[in-house]
């Protein structure tokens, strides 16, 4: 293949699966050995190239590939902010740390960062981390060492993954 094809294309095409009887996809399957029809299928889908619009931005607002290359130029400029970072991200992103979505919004909430609902995981990570990478390493630990809203009490549990994020150990 000369180019990747968009993931979500593919995926929405696989939700046509459930429209149509197995025998219309056995037919359009053979229907590719024909050249003229492949020929056809390749202009109806140039066309179809044409007409779309495109995006401003991906989905969620978040530029794709713009975290890695943050995360780089900080593992450059301060190697111990990348670090808390970087262990901070590994642990939201596999949900070891607040584990559901309202933890992980009112973490960010805390660190100074309103996530509108609806977002995923995986939508909210990215922008969390931006967000921190451009606050000083003492921001980055004053926002993690936060206790947050008196309405939320993050008890013990908040207070020991501040010690492993950070690294500290009380009475070090």
């Amino acid at each position: 293949m000369t180019s990747e094809i968009n993931r979500d294309l593919l995926l929405d095409l696989a939700r046509l699966v459930r429209r149509y009887e197995p025998e219309d996809w056995k037919s359009l399957a053979a229907a590719f050995g024909d050249v003229d029809f492949r020929q056809a299928v390749i202009s109806i889908l140039n066309s179809l190239a044409q007409l779309a619009r495109p995006r401003k931005s991906p989905p969620g607002g978040v530029k794709r590939n713009r975290t890695p290359r943050l995360m780089e130029t900080v593992k450059i400029q301060d190697p111990e902010k990348y670090r808390i970072l970087s262990d901070l991200r590994a642990r939201l992103t596999s949900s070891s740390l607040f584990s559901s979505m309202g933890e992980l919004r009112e973490f960010a909430s805390i660190c100074g960062l309103e996530i509108r609902p609806g977002l995923n995981r995986t939508q909210v990570v990215p922008r969390l981390i931006e967000y921190l990478a451009s606050l000083s390493r003492t921001e980055i630990e004053e926002r993690l060492s936060s206790r947050g809203p008196q309405r939320r009490d993050f008890g013990a549990e908040y207070e020991r993954w501040v010690e492993i994020i950070l690294g500290k150990r009380k009475g070090t």
